[in-house]
């Protein structure tokens, strides 16, 4: 890794809506500390793995 400022960082919640996984967000330390300053929430869809009830 390189000494270049940190610019951003990805969560992957898994909930059924998106109050949901707002609330889950609401519970992590960095965001209840203000440490985010933009959320951005794109839905997913898994092709593989656990995501469709496979294996990785």
């Amino acid at each position: 890794m390189n000494s270049e400022k940190t610019v951003g960082s990805l969560l992957v919640i898994e909930a059924e809506s998106e109050a949901e996984a707002f609330a889950t967000l609401a519970a992590d330390p960095y965001f209840a500390a203000g440490v985010c300053n933009q959320v951005r929430v794109n839905h997913f869809r898994g092709g593989a793995g656990d995501w469709v009830g496979g294996t990785a």
